[in-house]
């Protein structure tokens, strides 16, 4: 019974994905970076920062030779993301990076559910525990490590050491990047 119940779930996300507006998505891409103009959301009268970008890494789940599969993509959506300063450089390489680490967490996981998948698990929970452990980390990383450290792009050196961290990181896992359009016709 639960492995029924978990190919509904499975699917269900499946097709929460393909009712994407692709106007308003940005898959993550090595040679596209952001710009300002892709900030197209309403800045709220309440917004006590300058930017907020929308990132999402998302899961795709499938059964594939008996075992869990995920297809793992990150996505920045354009009309949930704003800006009060489209003039600050600063701030926009700031948010490139919070799209940077999303990706590079998308390759931490695609690698692990390809190890898990060499094991030949076939318990999901065992998927479900590593993907959700990585999201945990990545909240932690993003929303916590890399923006105190930064100040949110003030602190101008602290932001360059972060750039080059994260772009060595995703160098490192380069075997896991993946070319969306074809990545997602699969």
């Amino acid at each position: 019974m639960l492995r029924i119940v978990c190919i509904i779930l499975l699917l269900s996300y499946e097709v929460g994905f393909t009712q994407t507006n692709c106007d308003s998505v940005i898959y993550w891409n090595a040679e596209r970076k952001l710009n300002w103009n892709d900030f197209k959301g309403t800045v709220p009268d309440s917004a006590d920062f300058f930017a907020r970008s929308a990132i999402r890494i998302e899961t795709i789940g499938f059964w594939e030779e008996d075992m869990p599969n995920y297809k793992i993509v990150t996505k920045f959506y354009r009309y949930n993301a704003w800006t009060k300063d489209t003039a600050s450089k600063n701030l926009l390489q700031h948010e490139q990076v919070h799209f940077d680490i999303a990706e590079l967490y998308a390759r931490k996981i695609r690698k692990g559910i390809g190890d898990l998948r060499r094991r030949h698990e076939s318990d999901i929970a065992k998927y479900i525990e590593f993907i959700n452990k990585l999201f945990k980390e990545y909240s932690v990383m993003t929303n916590i490590e890399y923006d105190t450290a930064t100040d949110y792009s003030r602190c101008v050196e602290v932001q360059q050491e972060w750039n080059e961290r994260i772009a060595k990181k995703l160098y490192e896992l380069r075997k896991y990047a993946v070319d969306y359009p074809k990545y997602l016709k699969r």
